[in-house]
């Protein structure tokens, strides 16, 4: 499909859905080369305008700061808002329904973070929100000369169910996407896609760091050329590239880095400009740091856009520094660097099949949408190559948690050892911990070197 005609069914459908990305994007080119005062102007506004709405109208906080006795109308100052109590992910999960706004309009939308920490949240965002979302990662394509609508081979995950994934090939096939799925990257794959690529000249690449990683060393030992392709950009995403994998990228493909950093609770955090710096999107999102563990500084975010579901001083758990000198490329709104955050990789078969960690998140996903009364999940790789899995259950649990393991073995690389059910049987306590072992076929973990 013609990028113009791509870019045009995209905008219009998603104006029909009521998500106006087109006229947020116009909005945010012309703030990104606003005077620093002005950056810092509008998004107190905004910011003064997001603790007004939350109080009058998300009962969360205004229980919580009437507890404290804490007005909207006292934040005057930066130094006045870090009064306010921060947000964790437990109490987002602890009082989802009080965190939703009593004056949410039109119509609304459901994403589900990955779950990386064990803790899967659900998250509700307005249309305004999602264009915000969106708008803030194609502004920063266009930094580095890519239009929407512009050809992209994608390698992240998808939707696990029937429906869903058909209809997300229909949003690739509009938007100019192709796609390798993280859990099929091997020798085979690779050589199939790479003939895709090769005779259709994507303008960029876009995925997760591990899996693009692995693909571009498969292309090395296959003696696939990757600057053959043509790509002008590489877009990382979903989890902090290291240096090494951002080389191999750059060796392979023959063109520029750029690194996107997000999460599902606020959206675009900051992107990656050409002169190499992360810029915050301040018109969506407003940073501050606090001290973290052993000298680090943790980020704490406050979306300024999703009026169904804010996010105020909440606490994700990333580690990064906040810079505020100025950037050679011109724009003056602040950068975050040295980011730490989700450690994410691949897990190696026999077979010489790579899984991304995806396929993990997907079933936390699943189990978390189903409500299958787990309250934590985590995976733990074993000295002896065994996949151990903690559970936390909640009062809700039932039996068709290790059903729906098994039931899913078949789609993944593990298999459910006979006795799973014994382990998870009746047990009088609300919350307890039991392990499940799920076995690969010896793998293991790369490391990347």
């Amino acid at each position: 499909m013609h990028p113009k005609l791509g870019k045009t069914l995209y905008f219009g459908l998603q104006g029909l859905r009521g998500i106006h990305i087109r006229s947020y994007l116009s909005w945010l080119e012309s703030t990104q080369w606003l005077s620093t005062d002005e950056l810092r102007q509008l998004q107190w506004r905004r910011l003064r305008r997001t603790i007004q709405h939350a109080y009058h109208h998300v009962p969360y906080y205004r229980a919580k700061w009437n507890a404290l006795k804490l007005h909207p109308d006292q934040i005057r100052t930066p130094e006045d808002f870090q009064h306010l109590p921060l947000l964790t992910k437990q109490d987002v999960r602890n009082h989802t329904q009080e965190l939703r706004a009593d004056d949410a309009r039109g119509r609304t939308f459901y994403r589900f973070t990955s779950g990386s920490t064990g803790v899967p949240l659900g998250i509700e965002h307005d249309a305004n929100s999602r264009a915000a979302m969106w708008a803030a990662k194609y502004r920063g394509h266009r930094w580095h000369g890519i239009d929407v609508g512009e050809k992209t081979a994608l390698v992240r995950g998808a939707p696990g169910k029937p429906a869903a994934l058909r209809i997300k090939r229909l949003q690739d096939a509009l938007m100019n996407v192709l796609r390798l799925f993280p859990h099929e990257i091997s020798p085979q794959s690779v050589t199939a896609f790479y003939r895709q690529l090769a005779h259709w000249h994507p303008r960029q690449l876009e995925g997760y760091p591990a899996a693009l990683h692995q693909m571009a060393k498969l292309l090395q030992e296959l003696e696939l050329d990757g600057r053959a392709l043509g790509c002008q950009l590489v877009v990382t995403g979903g989890e902090a590239p290291h240096d090494f994998q951002r080389t191999c990228l750059q060796e392979v493909f023959g063109c520029r880095v750029a690194d996107e950093y997000g999460c599902a609770e606020v959206g675009i955090l900051a992107f990656e400009c050409p002169a190499g710096r992360r810029h915050i999107p301040v018109e969506n999102v407003y940073i501050e740091t606090q001290p973290g563990l052993q000298g680090a500084t943790e980020l704490v975010f406050t979306g300024l856009v999703n009026q169904a579901m804010p996010f105020i001083r909440y606490q994700l758990g990333d580690l990064g520094i906040l810079e505020t000198e100025p950037c050679p490329c011109g724009r003056v709104a602040p950068t975050v660097t040295k980011l730490q955050g989700k450690n994410v990789g691949l897990v190696r078969t026999m077979a010489g099949r790579w899984i991304h960690d995806i396929v993990i998140r997907d079933l936390i996903y699943q189990i978390e949408h189903r409500q299958m009364g787990v309250e934590q999940i985590r995976f733990i790789q074993e000295p002896d190559a065994s996949m151990a899995v903690d559970i936390v259950r909640e009062t809700s649990f039932r039996a068709e948690t290790v059903v729906y393991l098994e039931q899913a073995a078949p789609a993944t690389p593990w298999r459910v050892p006979a006795g799973a059910h014994a382990l998870c049987g009746a047990d009088p306590t609300t919350r307890f911990r039991k392990v499940l072992l799920l076995y690969f076929e010896t793998p293991r973990v790369d490391s990347g070197v």
